[in-house]
């Protein structure tokens, strides 16, 4: 048997013992960040959506505590968009409804019925929601400070909407990207210029063929957006000077493009590759040139306070969940550990009360097993998994180019696999799965 092939059976070994003895709560998924979204206002208080549901910090990541999927109203593999709203609330969206609190404990649902696919929160502290709900037309609607929210318009009919977002300095203008529900996963970009009420679609010529995902807008010019495109040969960034008539290839990596940041100011861009030999790619001036920095894997990037966060593989021996950077990207060092993780946030009673005891003591054996370290072994292979696409419910997918079938847009809502054997299978092969971690979050 191959050197690596060893080191892969001795990997599985490894992580056997744990998940003999506890079974994994990740949904039968190894245990990975996806999305690290940081408080706008209050820049140590940050939430990371992982595989396992989401860990939350109230102190820049020195401590961090667990929310289980229970307790915010789902399970299975949906990986659900969050952000922080204006008054610190983390927010998630649902396969059926929308779910917020502000302590970890207590849980405020609302929007029975509907799918939220994406939510962004504007400058003016407004929450902007996707709902592609199966059977209806997707619809971007806003909900304000005070609760309110704003009437459904015409929406979209046949569509699943991706990524939304406002522009900055415009926020009545909002951009969406999305794939037509029984057709082929082409490139969908839409516009709206009065906060989302009537969207319409533009049709610019692209090289690619793939699913788009919007990740920024530029803060000071709201015709100057930012789109992920995956395709076949690779993953690109596009950038359009014109409100998305038309694009011009930024970067192209042959990896998956999963991780994406941008300054305040929109000056500086960071780009993340999940191939370790590409890692992060950084520019100052504004994404039109870039030069590479950091090599590792990237699985999501956000900045704030003057500083660069990424997700990373925590399972390699030197590895880590989350990684800090004051270099611009330049290097990254670990700041925090799945292992790092203490517990689930302290509740007497309510939603995150259902965290604690057994589910706990589960997650505590699959993390302290992952974070272990073992030197004696090769890393293994990175995959595109999350970047390939964040996919819709399987009533809502849109079936893979030259396929019967979506397999290469999986389901939200997979089976655990039955065996250890599988489980690996699962991890290794990497089985695409929802992400937001390449756009910016206006938390």
């Amino acid at each position: 048997m191959p050197r690596l092939a060893l080191r892969f059976a001795a990997l599985s070994l490894t992580f056997a013992a744990a998940y003999a003895e506890a079974p994994a709560q990740a949904n039968g998924r190894f245990p990975r960040a996806q999305q690290l979204v940081i408080s706008r206002t209050d820049p140590s208080r940050m939430f990371l959506r992982a595989t396992f549901g989401v860990i939350a910090s109230t102190d820049g990541g020195q401590r961090w505590r667990w929310l289980c999927e229970q307790a915010m109203g789902f399970s299975g593999s949906w990986d659900p968009p969050i952000a922080i709203a204006p008054h610190q609330e983390l927010v998630v969206g649902l396969t059926e409804g929308l779910a917020t609190t502000a302590d970890g404990c207590t849980m405020h649902t609302t929007l029975a019925g509907e799918l939220v696919s994406d939510l962004s929160v504007t400058t003016t502290g407004d929450l902007m929601l996707a709902l592609s709900t199966p059977g209806k037309p997707a619809t971007v609607r806003v909900r304000n400070a005070a609760g309110q929210l704003s009437p459904a318009g015409a929406g979209l009919p046949g569509v699943y909407i991706d990524t939304l977002d406002a522009a900055p300095s415009r926020p009545s203008r909002v951009y969406a990207t999305g794939i037509r529900v029984g057709a082929s996963p082409e490139p969908h970009l839409f516009v709206s210029n009065d906060r989302g009420a009537t969207l319409r679609e533009l049709h610019p010529k692209l090289e690619a063929q793939g699913r788009l995902f919007l990740s920024a807008i530029d803060p000071r010019d709201p015709d100057h957006i930012f789109i992920r495109a995956l395709g076949e040969s690779g993953s690109d960034l596009i950038v359009s000077r014109d409100g998305g008539a038309s694009f011009r290839l930024a970067l192209h990596l042959d990896g998956a493009m999963q991780g994406f940041a941008m300054s305040p100011d929109g000056q500086r861009v960071w780009v993340g590759s999940t191939d370790p030999k590409q890692g992060i790619y950084r520019s100052r001036d504004g994404g039109e040139t870039f030069t590479q920095g950091a090599r590792l894997v990237v699985y999501c990037l956000a900045y704030a306070a003057n500083t660069l966060y990424a997700c990373s593989e925590a399972f390699r021996p030197d590895g880590f969940a989350v990684g800090v950077s004051h270099d611009d990207g330049t290097t990254v060092a670990p700041l925090a550990r799945f292992s790092d993780v203490e517990g689930p946030v302290r509740c007497d009673a309510g939603a995150g009360a259902r965290c604690d005891g057994e589910p706990w003591a589960q997650m505590h054996a699959t993390l302290a097993a992952v974070s272990a370290p073992a030197p004696e072994l090769d890393a293994p292979p990175s995959q595109p998994d999350a970047a390939r696409s964040p996919s819709p419910p399987a009533d809502a997918r849109a079936p893979a180019p030259g396929r019967a079938c979506a397999c290469s847009v999986p389901t939200s809502a997979a089976p655990p696999p039955t065996s250890l054997g599988a489980f690996f299978a699962l991890a290794l092969a990497g089985l695409g799965r929802r992400s937001r971690s390449a756009r910016v979050d206006r938390s």
